[in-house]
C-alpha cells in the first residue's frame, strides 16, 4: 500500500517533492518496524537529500535523527553520532528537533553503557521541552515516551513514570493515538505494580485494556500482558478469584500468540496455579 502511495505521489508531485519525501518516511518506518533496516536507511537517506535540496532545515534535522536511529539498529553507532552532531550544529538551541536529537544520542550512550552521559542528554532534552509551548504536541509526546523508556531501562522508575504521565497529558483527547495511550498506560501499570503501588496500578491497567481492545480487538498480544499484570495486582490485594479471572484471559491470549510452550504462556499458567494455591485449592 505504501509503495502504491509512493508511485502515486511521484506521478502527481515529482520525485524530489516534499510530498513524496513524507511518503518515503512512512515507508522507512514500515521497513524499520519489519527489521528491514538497510531498506529503511536507503529511504531515509533519500528523504534527507530531498529536504537538504529544498532547504527545509527542521524536516532535515528530523530526518537525520531517523537516519541515526537506523544506523544504531545496524550497529553503526559512530556513524550515528556523526549524523547527530550535524543536527546539533544546525538545529536551533531551544528547538524540538534538537531535543529529539539529544534523546537519540542518549539512546546510543545507553547502549554503550555510558549511563551518566545518557542521563545528561536526557536532562538537556527535558530542559528544552519543559520550558516551551509545543507547536507539535504529538511529536513532543513521542519524545517524552522515548525518554521514559530510556529512564526505565536505566532503572530510574520515578522519572520514567513522571514522563509517562506527561505523555498521557499531551495525548489526552486525541482519538487516533489511543494505541499509544494504551501502551503507555500498560507500562505505567506495570511500573507501579513493580514499585508496590498496587492501588495506583489497577486503574492504569484497566485503562490500557480498554484502549488496546478498542484499537486492536480482544486478542492483541499486548492485552495478554496487561491482563496478566492486572491479575498480579488483584492477587497482591488478596482478591484471588478476580486474579484467576484475569490470569485465565491472559493465558488464552498469550497462548494464542506464542503457543503453549512459550515461557510467557508457562509463566501465566504458573500464576493461575499460584492463585489457586493461595485459595487452598
Amino acid at each position: 500500500l505504501c509503495l502504491s502511495a509512493l508511485e502515486f505521489a511521484r506521478y502527481h508531485f515529482g520525485g524530489d517533492s516534499q510530498e513524496v519525501a513524507k511518503v518515503r518516511q512512512l515507508l522507512a518506518t514500515i521497513y524499520a518496524g519489519s527489521s528491514r533496516n538497510e531498506e529503511a536507511l536507503e529511504q531515509y537517506e533519500i528523504v534527507r537529500m530531498v529536504y537538504e535540496r529544498l532547504g527545509l532545515d527542521v524536516e532535515l534535522s528530523l530526518a537525520e535523527t531517523d537516519v541515526a536511529m537506523v544506523l544504531v539498529l545496524l550497529g553503526r553507532s559512530e556513524e550515528a553520532m556523526d549524523v547527530l552532531y550535524r543536527v546539533f550544529n544546525r538545529a536551533g538551541k531551544e528547538s524540538e528537533e534538537r531535543a529529539l536529537a539529544f534523546v537519540a544520542m542518549a539512546n546510543i550512550l545507553c547502549i554503550q553503557d555510558r549511563k551518566a552521559d545518557s542521563k545528561r542528554c536526557l536532562e538537556i532534552a527535558r530542559e528544552i521541552l519543559d520550558t516551551k509551548i509545543s507547536v507539535s504536541p504529538l511529536q513532543v509526546a513521542q519524545v517524552y515516551a522515548e525518554m521514559s523508556m530510556l529512564y526505565e531501562t536505566m532503572i530510574e522508575f520515578e522519572v520514567a513514570l513522571c514522563l509517562m504521565k506527561k505523555t498521557l497529558v499531551f495525548l489526552d483527547g486525541v482519538s487516533e493515538m489511543q494505541h499509544i495511550q494504551g501502551s503507555i498506560s500498560a507500562r505505567m501499570g506495570w511500573l507501579l505494580l513493580k514499585t508496590e503501588r498496587v492501588d495506583e496500578a489497577v486503574p492504569f491497567l484497566q485503562s490500557a485494556i480498554e484502549k488496546l481492545k478498542n484499537c486492536f480487538g480482544p486478542l492483541h498480544f499486548g492485552l495478554g500482558f496487561a491482563y496478566k499484570h492486572l491479575g498480579d495486582a488483584y492477587l497482591a490485594m488478596n482478591q484471588s478469584e478476580s486474579a484467576i479471572k484475569y490470569f485465565t484471559i491472559a493465558k488464552d491470549i498469550i497462548n494464542a500468540t506464542y503457543g503453549p510452550k512459550h515461557e510467557d504462556t508457562i509463566d501465566t499458567i504458573q500464576s493461575i496455579a499460584n492463585a489457586y494455591g493461595v485459595m487452598g485449592r
